[in-house]
């Protein structure tokens, strides 16, 4: 994990296996980049839509590489600003996104994403320019 910087970022070993734990909160930070260390680093993300209007747990995905949606999509997640956690981040949702970061490495990251009041795990406040790529990707309907 030498490329990540400690804060985001650890690895540990128990047993003969390896874990990767990522940064779930820091306390200090303004925006996504105090948190995440992902600039430059992403190579694909994966949109997976769960949608209750549809049809209980139906799930549907897409995978994005094209470097350019990438890229502004990444840019978008590390200038956005923290946001304290809605109190119920799943419940009144008619939909939400689970969104993976496929990292250059090889490794991967999930972040929960809900569109209807743009918080994207680990605290994000995301923009309605951001909702509306997402949605682009991978429409709810």
């Amino acid at each position: 994990m030498r490329a990540y910087r400690p804060e985001y970022r650890l690895v540990a070993r128990l047993g003969d296996r390896w874990f990767i734990y990522h940064a779930s909160e820091n306390p200090r930070a303004k925006i996504g980049a105090d948190m995440l260390d992902i600039e430059k680093k992403v190579a694909r993300i994966t949109f997976t839509l769960e949608s209750s209007a549809r049809a209980r747990n139906q799930w549907s995905s897409k995978n994005v590489e094209n470097a350019s949606p990438v890229e502004k999509m990444t840019r978008m997640m590390l200038a956005a600003p923290i946001m304290k956690p809605p109190a119920i981040s799943a419940g009144p949702s008619r939909y939400r996104y689970w969104i993976t970061l496929w990292f250059k490495d090889g490794t991967a990251q999930g972040l929960a994403y809900f569109p209807d009041n743009g918080w994207l795990n680990p605290g994000l406040q995301m923009s309605e320019e951001f909702r509306r790529l997402v949605e682009e990707q991978l429409p709810p309907n």
